[in-house]
């Protein structure tokens, strides 16, 4: 007997975020997408594991662009708060099994600007929620 659901967040919970946040972080730096990408990739590791905070990653990547400082304290939260898109039927669908009596439960590996754009969307229906670092060498 089915008693419980896990959800995920990219690609469930909301539309899958990657190509929205490349294209935010790129325009917001004054880079094309491309050139985002090659220095994201070289420091994205670190940050998402929680090795450096978001101030260094973004001093980094700006750093090896060539190019200022975001105009925001926190250019990753900034992606959430602008771009976010739910999937309405997966919230809906959460709503209507919460309804039915299992429980919900929320998983995902993501950045900390992220988890707490998480909370500040206030979803109430899940019992738990658990973030978990990305393992790495």
């Amino acid at each position: 007997m089915i008693k419980a659901i896990i959800f995920d967040w990219g690609g469930v919970i909301i539309e899958e975020p990657s190509a929205m946040i490349n294209s935010y972080c790129a325009k917001m730096l004054g880079v094309t997408v491309e050139a985002f990408l090659e220095i994201r990739h070289e420091h994205m590791p670190n940050f998402q594991r929680g090795h450096i905070s978001e101030e260094l990653f973004w001093q980094r990547i700006c750093n090896s662009l060539g190019v200022g400082l975001p105009p925001v304290s926190s250019l990753w939260g900034d992606v959430f708060k602008n771009a976010y898109r739910h999937q309405e039927e997966t919230i809906a669908l959460a709503k209507n099994l919460k309804q039915q009596g299992y429980r919900l439960g929320f998983l995902s590996t993501t950045e900390m600007p992220a988890v707490e754009h998480f909370y500040n969307q206030r979803y109430d229906f899940f019992d738990a929620a658990v973030f978990l670092a990305l393992k790495g060498a």
